[in-house]
């Protein structure tokens, strides 16, 4: 009876494995793959539209899917995926990838060779046709950009370059004339020779020469006052600066006188124009007994005159936007200037045997520097080399150079500080 007991219990036991086995098994095989769908990569060209990537054939009833990364408008390459799920259902995800190409830039051209009249203003090439939105355009002349466009006279052989995220590059050459534009050219040629300098528009108020005068100077034979004793010396360094700008000023002098007939020497010049426009390139006459001459290059211009026995050339180059003077005063003294918007420069030679330049620039904050370059020279022996730094603060002007008293072998720098509210050498 026992025997029969457990071998009933054995068997109800088994039939128990037997059949949550049998329960499993067929809950797993519920679970279906889901066919008949597909998610295939695609390749566009950019249009500007939005492009969507989805899949291709019919979902089973009850299967759902969700994208990722699969719709875009710009250039690119798009990794996509596309996840199926449902009910009775095991999940399936797809990858594909949503390729959008550049677009050709199409229907912009330009012309093999433009030409306009110069008028003082930049201008660039005409181009034709639409750029499309999102397309930068640059000009280069030689890998050189020219942000600004054209504005000196003269022939460029430009190369235009467009491009932009979703456009591949495109390349236009031109060949781009700023002209001679006649009508205006007496009032360009006066005008790009500005105005006679201020030789000392870069040092302080107080450095003026007026402010350097001493009204009597103590003997120091008898007792002296300290507070009588002047305080506003000039150092070795700063004494080669007043040196050339006092010989700067005497020499403007000269090219006041040509500076005054200006106008009458553009209408002069105006005058020939309309009578012999082909011949703008050189022109000769005279204003009273001062003579002078033109001559019209593509960038630079020259006016010749002599006033008395004292010679003087004015230039200009409209391209590097700068102009200046030669002055000859005597056969064997020159003076140079040239001037810019932010700096000046000014070079003496006196017999050909010494000679000083002087540069001055001003930054955007208002602070100057400035260097000095002094020589003399006696057949072929050097008997002064000597350079100078120059900082102008907003409090201070420091001079830092080789000028002074030295031992011939001695190797030294003397500074120079000087107040710029009182002048003084502090």
């Amino acid at each position: 009876m026992k025997r029969t007991l457990l071998l009933l219990l054995s068997t109800l036991t088994l039939i128990c494995f037997v059949s949550a086995g049998l329960f499993a098994c067929s809950k797993e095989s519920s679970s279906k793959t889901i066919t008949g769908v597909t998610f295939t990569n695609a390749e566009y060209v950019y249009d500007g539209t939005e492009k969507i990537l989805t899949i291709s054939g019919d979902l089973p009833q009850g299967v759902s899917v969700s994208y990722t990364n699969n719709k875009a408008t710009n250039a690119g390459d798009y990794a996509a995926t596309a996840k199926l799920t449902g009910k009775n259902y095991s999940p399936l995800t797809l990858s594909a990838t949503l390729k959008i190409k550049k677009a050709d830039i199409t229907g912009v051209t330009v012309a093999s060779e433009q030409s306009i009249k110069h008028d003082g203003e930049f201008h660039y090439p005409e181009i034709l046709g639409v750029i499309p939105q999102g397309v930068t355009v640059k000009y280069f002349v030689e890998n050189h950009e020219y942000s600004q466009g054209f504005k000196a006279v003269g022939t460029y052989a430009v190369t235009i370059k467009l491009f932009g995220d979703n456009y591949n590059s495109l390349e236009l050459n031109t060949t781009f004339k700023v002209n001679f534009n006649l009508l205006g050219l007496a009032q360009t040629v006066i005008s790009s020779f500005g105005s006679i300098p201020n030789p000392w528009e870069f040092l302080p108020e107080s450095f003026a020469t007026e402010n350097r005068e001493i009204d009597s100077i103590p003997t120091y034979e008898n007792f002296t006052s300290v507070a009588s004793i002047p305080k506003n010396g000039i150092g070795k360094q700063l004494s080669v600066v007043y040196g050339i700008l006092n010989k700067t000023e005497i020499a403007l002098s000269y090219v006041d006188d040509i500076y005054a007939v200006m106008n009458t020497i553009k209408n002069l010049y105006s005058n020939f124009l309309d009578n012999s426009p082909e011949e703008y390139k050189a022109f000769t006459s005279n204003v009273g007994p001062i003579v002078f001459s033109l001559l019209i290059g593509e960038t630079e211009y020259t006016l010749s005159a002599s006033v008395g026995t004292v010679q003087i050339k004015l230039f200009a180059d409209t391209n590097e936007s700068y102009y200046g003077a030669r002055i000859q005063l005597t056969e064997s003294n020159v003076l140079k200037y040239e001037v810019n918007d932010s700096s000046m420069k000014i070079a003496w030679s006196t017999l050909n045997s010494h000679s000083t330049q002087i540069e001055f620039a001003r930054d955007d904050d208002g602070n100057v520097l400035g260097y000095i370059y002094e020589y003399l020279i006696a057949g072929d022996k050097t008997l002064i080399a000597s350079s100078a730094l120059v900082e102008i603060t907003e409090d201070f002007t420091i001079l830092i150079g080789t000028k002074g008293d030295k031992i011939p072998t001695a190797e030294f720098r003397n500074c120079e500080v000087y107040s710029n509210t009182t002048g003084n050498l502090v």
